[in-house]
């Protein structure tokens, strides 16, 4: 019979079976390793990016006060000037509403994708400016609706999924609070600016309204 060779064990391990495998350190060596950027408690986007969060609900303000307020305090004087009853104003309305649907569901999407937020609010502010501008200058009923409803569709591609793209590019944390905040900022105007302009619209009339408003603009 053959003497029993005894195992010589250079791996320091007291148990043979411990010992690494061949390729084992290449294994580990070609493990990836995922970088962890370190927190910076300093880094508030709030404190950041106000101006972005402040500038955004007064450009929908604006915005919606063309589309929304002005119309609706300016409705009685605006449709007797022109030559319009009460019912054809509603129904222009009405048809403004059906455009804004249209656009929301299926062309604001594309345009958010193509152009970006800041691309398509500010083209909607310079729109809306010359439409404000065009509507306190009309001459009668046929040519203040076609700007009227225009105006309609500069107001559709602005609406609030525009800012929350906007805001999307900014604020990471802070992005349900920025949503909440311009919707909250919509529903405050709806009191404060029928306030501050039934004055204007008592002393200089109903065109006077959409000058200022392009002003502000």
């Amino acid at each position: 019979a053959l003497p029993e060779l005894a195992v010589l064990d250079l791996s320091g391990n007291s148990d043979p079976g411990d010992a690494p495998l061949p390729g084992d350190d290449a294994k580990e060596k070609a493990a990836p390793t995922v970088a962890v950027p370190p927190v910076d408690p300093s880094d508030n986007e709030l404190a950041k990016h106000w101006p972005v969060l402040v500038l955004s609900c007064v450009v929908y303000i604006l915005l919606q006060a063309g589309n929304a307020f002005v119309p609706a305090i300016t409705m009685v004087s605006s449709s007797a000037d022109l030559g319009m009853s009460i019912a054809s104003f509603g129904a222009l309305n009405s048809v403004g509403a059906g455009i804004k649907s249209v656009l929301i569901i299926f062309f604001m999407g594309p345009a958010l994708d193509s152009l970006g937020p800041h691309t398509l609010i500010n083209w909607c502010l310079v729109g809306t400016l010359l439409c404000n501008v065009a509507l306190a200058f009309c001459p009668g009923a046929l040519s203040f609706s076609v700007v009227y409803l225009i105006n309609y569709v500069f107001n559709s591609l602005s609406e609030q999924p525009a800012y929350i793209c906007l805001y999307a590019t900014y604020f990471n944390k802070l992005l349900g609070v920025c949503t909440t905040a311009i919707a909250s900022a919509y529903s405050f105007s709806g009191f404060i600016i029928p306030t501050l302009l039934s004055p204007i619209l008592v002393a200089f009339g109903w065109r006077s309204l959409w000058i200022v408003l392009a002003v502000a603009i």
